[in-house]
């Protein structure tokens, strides 16, 4: 039960003392998480909606309160979130004692998933395991996992070492679950986990192909290749579901060593192979969706492509970071111009932009930034070294962009993100 001398601190902070007595939801959560560990309960209680009653009485006056009631539980939780940490996490494994609904699990795994901590792993696999593989079947209880598994893989470097020993001792739905998180967690580390459940064949390959992708995407430098060393064998399957799922994944990743082979595909037999394999070509050449070609044709522009590369890459790399800022910029234009080698030109030009005459450098970091290219980021870090402030501010815009993150101005913080 909640206690009063708890429900009167938390009053403390949410009633107004005078009229003027105002404050914004940040200050009112920093209030409430400042109670410290005796508050934990107390703030559970009002999470879960049953101590909201007795701490807004009978007689509910507004001007007396900084929020409305119906705000009080959100608030509460993101207090929980930072209040002390081994005082939650004792709290919320009473709370799991006491047999709590399955909506009130779901409250557990984001007070968990505010937390981010490795010691807050048990009861997020508690949870999981008392929910069961039908209740996580559910989109909301399953995003309510993953998104937990997430924030603790992603704030506590310590949760791999015990992953690493739990994964395969998982219930099938938390395991699924623990996949997905992996792969939207960003940590290249998380690799070695996904390619040991490839080959267990648990989860379904298809699931864990699809985390894998989406790893590699975020870590593309350390990551490449990663993803079709394993899936490349679908590319020849003869089942079309298989074929086409490795299309579609080669399309995503731009893996230009499949590329052949779906130009093969490009004819094949099977609707859903050649659409997922014509699709693939369409995204990795950057033409429009409503383009159209036979695999001849396709084989014409890619040879075309080839050419190019052979004859005017290395020049035109050269004339990038020679003293002539006209050529320079006609240079970045041109090599823009091959969507084909999008991912090569973002890497190669990123890691030359100290090199590269200053305009031309400003001009490369908007376009980095257009192609959406996640092989610009190592060279976008270290470019935030350059004595240039124009060039510092310039990759960081980039890298604010690229990353839908925003860091300080200084090589450390991108730093750490790269060499997750």
């Amino acid at each position: 039960a909640i206690q009063d001398p708890g429900m009167e601190e938390v009053r403390e902070v949410l009633q107004r003392r005078s009229r003027m007595d105002g404050r914004m939801p940040a200050e009112l959560v920093a209030g409430l998480a400042a109670l410290g560990p005796d508050s934990v309960p107390t703030l559970y209680g009002l999470v879960t909606g049953r101590g909201l009653e007795a701490l807004v009485g009978e007689g509910w006056q507004p001007a007396a309160w900084k929020c409305r009631p119906e705000e009080i539980p959100a608030l509460s939780a993101q207090a929980l979130e930072r209040a002390p940490m081994r005082a939650v996490i004792e709290h919320l494994a009473r709370a799991l004692d006491d047999e709590p609904t399955d909506q009130e699990r779901l409250v557990i795994l984001r007070i968990l998933a505010g937390q981010g901590s490795a010691e807050g792993l048990d009861l997020v696999w508690r949870s999981a395991s008392e929910l069961g593989d039908l209740e996580l079947g559910r989109p909301s209880v399953n995003r309510a996992l993953r998104e937990a598994l997430v924030s603790i893989l992603r704030r506590d470097r310590q949760s791999w070492t015990i992953l690493e020993k739990r994964f395969e001792k998982l219930e099938p739905a938390a395991c699924l679950a623990l996949v997905e998180a992996i792969g939207a967690a960003g940590q290249a580390r998380g690799m070695e986990l996904l390619a040991r459940s490839f080959t267990r064949g648990s989860p379904a390959p298809e699931h864990i192909a699809e985390a894998m992708a989406e790893l590699e995407l975020a870590c593309p430098w350390t990551l490449a290749g990663r993803t079709m060393e394993h899936c490349s064998p679908w590319l020849t399957s003869r089942a079309s579901a298989e074929c086409a799922r490795a299309a579609r994944l080669a399309g995503r990743l731009h893996a230009l060593e499949a590329l052949p082979t779906l130009i093969e595909l490009a004819s094949h037999v099977d609707g859903l192979v050649r659409r997922c394999a014509v699709d693939a070509l369409r995204t990795m050449a950057g033409l429009p969706l409503d383009f159209d070609a036979d695999a001849g044709a396709w084989s014409g522009w890619y040879e075309r492509e080839l050419t190019w590369k052979e004859e005017r890459w290395e020049p035109l790399l050269e004339t990038l970071v020679s003293d002539r800022t006209g050529p320079a910029n006609e240079a970045l234009r041109e090599l823009a111009a091959h969507p084909l080698f999008r991912h090569e030109m973002a890497r190669t030009v990123a890691e030359s932009l100290c090199e590269q005459p200053r305009a031309v450098a400003l001009s490369a970091c908007t376009e980095l930034e257009r192609l959406g290219s996640r092989w610009a980021l190592p060279g976008l870090v270290s470019a935030l070294e350059d004595a240039q402030p124009e060039l510092r501010a310039a990759a960081r815009r980039a890298l604010c962009a690229l990353t839908g993150e925003t860091r300080e101005l200084s090589v450390e913080p991108w730093r750490a993100l790269i060499d997750s």
